[in-house]
């Protein structure tokens, strides 16, 4: 039988707090992010042309690892805004590159249980979702190890699914618009400033801009994850 369990905030709440965090803190987050982006542009536009492939191939795996690095910074320092406390970066920073493989291997495992979840069983497959989703913040934040972490993740879900589901939801769905507002934004941009002698770049160039996009929600997207998180710990 099911305790009871102490309601979470709603979607906008989370919203509210996480786009606060955010834009008071922004220069904080693309400090770490502005590398990632300027790298996957010149990795876009290497893997574009045959004789800089293998160069961009290279360079994409080095983005690769520091993308996972910068996602454990990212996460410490949306922890620290939404639990609203001044940003400190060397505490986000700390042993940051000790957390590389545990995170590796909470996703690869999750990653793995979910999809083959969601692709026999969509409702088990979503409900493994939220049984795994505080892995990485525990991984991450609290530097738990896999086994423990996951662990930890199934028990502050339970009796929360549910909650969980239409709280991240609503949130998701609002960033994927913000996104794709962004995306269609920049779109036009590009396209009025195309020439006919530069359409061969045009997909390239689309695909820089969806990038664009998705690290523009990033930190936005990173403080709702946590806040969520956070709720769970205290609930």
């Amino acid at each position: 039988m099911s305790v009871a369990i102490k309601k979470l905030p709603k979607s906008r709440e989370l919203l509210s707090r996480a786009w606060s965090a955010y834009t008071k803190n922004w220069l904080a987050f693309w400090k770490y992010i502005l590398p990632l982006v300027l790298g996957t542009i010149v990795v876009q536009i290497m893997m574009a042309y045959e004789a800089t492939i293998l160069v961009g191939g290279v360079l994409y795996i080095a983005i690769m690892v520091y993308a996972l690095w910068m996602t454990v910074v990212i996460t410490r320092i949306s922890y620290q805004t939404m639990e609203g406390k001044a940003v400190n970066e060397a505490k986000a920073k700390e042993n940051a590159w000790n957390r590389f493989w545990p995170l590796l291997g909470v996703g690869i495992i999750t990653t793995l249980i979910t999809f083959f979840g969601l692709m026999f069983f969509i409702v088990p497959g979503f409900i493994l979702i939220l049984m795994y989703f505080s892995a990485q913040y525990g991984v991450i934040i609290d530097n738990q190890k896999v086994h423990e972490a996951i662990y930890k993740s199934v028990g502050l879900a339970a009796g929360r699914k549910a909650n969980m589901f239409w709280t991240l939801l609503w949130a998701l769905l609002l960033l994927i618009l913000v996104a794709f507002v962004i995306f269609v934004i920049l779109s036009v941009i590009l396209g009025a400033l195309q020439t006919t002698t530069q359409a061969d770049l045009l997909t390239t160039g689309n695909s820089i801009i969806l990038l664009i996009a998705e690290y523009l929600v990033i930190p936005w997207s990173s403080g709702v994850g946590t806040g969520m998180y956070l709720a769970l710990k205290k609930a």
